[in-house]
């Protein structure tokens, strides 16, 4: 946001053209560093043809169509246009223009600009039709372009979370007029769920995959110092159903509570990749599988506990059960009911990645990391 905000202050003097090469680029900045820069942006997926796409965005912006835009609505009874201040028209990719009309549809657009050669002026008669075709996508359309206009008019403060409350509340009644998702309408990070925990509801944060095409030693480092802060941890992240990270607590996949890469290469500064086969030779095996504070549980109740119930920190098992978190490969029917067969009562799943929630007897945990599809096996509280 603060990037766009610079932009935006050079945008009179100055084009800005983004590039965006991946498939999980940043397009919220890329877009906006394009739109607030009055230039043009261009993606090119994993998939893609890097070279074409580069020489098709180079051409694109070495001569525009149409530059200095300008738009004479006449007689049109036409209302909050955005954007306010209109980028330049390059070949092959329209501009888009929304406006909103609080009359009839008749009249003259006057469209005026400026081409390599000489000014450019066009005339356009707009006429009403009897029956006007009912274009109800329009109507999210010309919000989304209100507030994206909204959101830009002070992204400094955006950025410190101090973004003024009269422009919050309009971005959040549009959101919830038009169903559309916003900055404060809508937010997807991680996954929620309310389960109950030792008899009580608990809030799970659930963890999301990687984007696609990024790699978690890309991300996070090799573990060796990386780009990771000393003494952070990710949050859990699946790629190719392997988890890739630790997550906070040492309910992690990487084991523990350690911030280490279970995953980590022969050197940092290395370009390493790593094949299925190796991947799964580095995950938990047995009892490793389990979250340190479950591993010898069983025992500890039969030892410390009464008549199966035992409390330790926010843990709690209840007549030997215990709620556990558990990662799993595959929710094949036969994973499921290699599940149920071992007593599991499932009582909550993330939509997100390959997790179910539920209790399941402690005496039975060392045989649950024997079930081959089973990652790693966590408290749903404590640890």
């Amino acid at each position: 946001m603060a990037i766009i905000g610079a932009v935006k202050q050079h945008a009179k003097t100055s084009r800005v053209f983004s590039f965006g090469i991946g498939n999980s680029v940043n397009r919220f900045l890329l877009d906006g560093m394009a739109l607030t820069g009055r230039g043009d942006v261009e993606y090119v997926t994993l998939a893609s043809e890097a070279d074409v796409a580069a020489e098709r965005f180079h051409e694109r912006i070495l001569a525009p169509v149409l530059t200095d835009i300008e738009v004479d609505w006449g007689t049109l009874p036409v209302a909050d246009v955005y954007p306010k201040h209109f980028p330049d028209l390059f070949s092959a990719k329209p501009l888009m223009i929304h406006g909103r009309l609080s009359g009839p549809a008749e009249g003259t657009i006057t469209l005026r600009g400026q081409t390599g050669a000489e000014p450019f002026e066009e005339q356009i008669r707009i006429e009403q039709t009897d029956t006007p075709p009912d274009h109800i996508a329009l109507a999210s359309l010309w919000a989304r372009a209100k507030v994206r206009d909204l959101m830009m008019q002070d992204m400094k403060a955006l950025q410190a979370g101090t973004f003024p409350e009269n422009l919050k509340t309009e971005i959040t009644h549009l959101g919830v007029e038009f169903r559309i998702m916003t900055q404060f309408t809508s937010f997807v990070a991680v996954e929620e769920m309310t389960v109950t925990a030792g008899g009580e509801p608990t809030k799970v944060l659930v963890p999301v995959e990687m984007p696609d095409g990024v790699s978690y030693e890309g991300v996070f480092g090799d573990g060796r110092g990386g780009p990771r802060a000393k003494g952070k941890r990710s949050m859990l992240s699946f790629g190719l159903g392997i988890p890739r990270a630790s997550s906070v607590g040492g309910g992690g996949i990487g084991g523990g509570s350690s911030t280490q890469n279970p995953f980590q290469g022969r050197s940092g500064g290395e370009s390493r990749e790593f094949s299925l086969e190796a991947l799964e030779a580095r995950l938990p095996t047995g009892t490793d599988k389990l979250a340190e504070v479950l591993r010898g549980l069983a025992e500890k109740v039969a030892e410390e506990g009464k008549d199966g119930n035992l409390t330790f920190g926010k843990l709690r098992v209840i007549d030997y059960d215990v709620d556990v978190m558990i990662y799993l490969r595959t929710t094949s029917v036969e994973t499921m009911k290699a599940l149920k067969e071992l007593g599991f009562v499932q009582t909550g799943e993330s939509k997100a990645i390959r997790l179910v929630i539920g209790t399941i007897d402690v005496r039975k945990l060392k045989a649950l990391t024997e079930i081959d599809a089973v990652i790693r096996v966590t408290p749903v509280a404590g640890g």
